[in-house]
């Protein structure tokens, strides 16, 4: 039987993987619904940085064994969903800047 990732094991995993990635100012988990079981990660990018959403979302479910984990850009005050902030740079303002 295949084990469906937490919470706890995300945020591990966003720490873990964090490091590799500079360009990324901020990290949010989206809290799934018992219906969905994909894994959804969004993240507030540094000023001029560019980031390669597919590739760390290939990353982060290699390390979860989960494959239906996807990345993508937070949208600022136009954010409605509840999220959990799982990461931070240090120096990070408290909010991301609008894209």
């Amino acid at each position: 039987m295949h084990h469906r990732s937490n919470v706890l094991d995300v945020v591990r995993c966003i720490t873990q993987v964090a490091d590799d990635h500079p360009e990324i100012a901020v990290w949010w988990y989206v809290p799934r619904l018992l219906e969905n079981p994909n894994i959804e990660i969004l993240v507030a990018v540094e000023k001029d940085r560019q980031a390669d959403f597919s590739a760390i979302a290939g990353k982060i479910g290699a390390v979860l064994q989960d494959a239906n984990v996807t990345v993508a850009r937070h949208a600022g005050e136009a954010e409605t969903r509840r999220l959990f902030r799982v990461h931070s740079r240090r120096g990070t303002a408290a909010r991301p800047q609008p894209a």
